[in-house]
């Protein structure tokens, strides 16, 4: 796979991060993967180091597309160890999918305190600003205002987002 592209070899690939069917190669969404893509090997996320343990590589990528198929049939059982995956911060965007699927656990504090802890892990920000929107306590508001976002970022997007269906919940409820 081409890290900086999101192309697979041999292989259609779907989810948010990689390649998304019906998502043209040169649309918004392509573009903001590229970006995230090069930040984080700017940032030494992903040395040569990093990628030549296989094994490794292998793992994370297996890690995510298992995230992402939880995150399509939505079980509901397993939530501490699928909490405990998401604070681990040595698996990087592979718990991406596993952070959305946090949101769906309402009303459960664990979750709100992992998904607000998130919110200062670059590699997954845009998806635990995305996961506290659809959580919907708006006892997020502070702490998604205060965090910083990367210009030209998903987590730019999804700040705005998070904030905006927050603040209307937060008002429907004080009328």
């Amino acid at each position: 796979m081409d890290i900086v592209s999101g192309r697979t070899q041999g292989a259609r690939s779907t989810g948010r991060f990689f390649n998304t069917p019906g998502v043209a190669e040169n649309s918004d969404v392509a573009r903001d993967r590229r970006r995230s893509c090069e930040h984080a090997r700017q940032r030494g996320h992903f040395d040569r180091t990093f990628f030549s343990d296989e094994a490794k590589d292998q793992d994370l990528q297996l890690l995510w597309a298992v995230g992402n198929a939880l995150h399509t049939i939505a079980p509901r059982d397993h939530l501490q160890e699928v909490i405990a995956i998401c604070r681990n911060r040595e698996l990087g965007f592979a718990r991406g999918q596993l952070v959305l699927h946090l949101s769906r656990f309402k009303n459960t504090e664990a979750v709100f305190q992992t998904l607000i802890s998130l919110l200062g892990d670059e590699s997954i920000r845009g998806q635990a600003l995305e996961a506290l929107w659809r959580y919907g306590d708006t006892r997020a508001i502070p702490a998604i205002e205060a965090t910083p976002v990367r210009e030209g970022f998903y987590e730019v997007q999804a700040k705005n987002t998070a904030l905006r269906r927050l603040n209307r919940r937060n008002s429907g409820h004080a009328a």
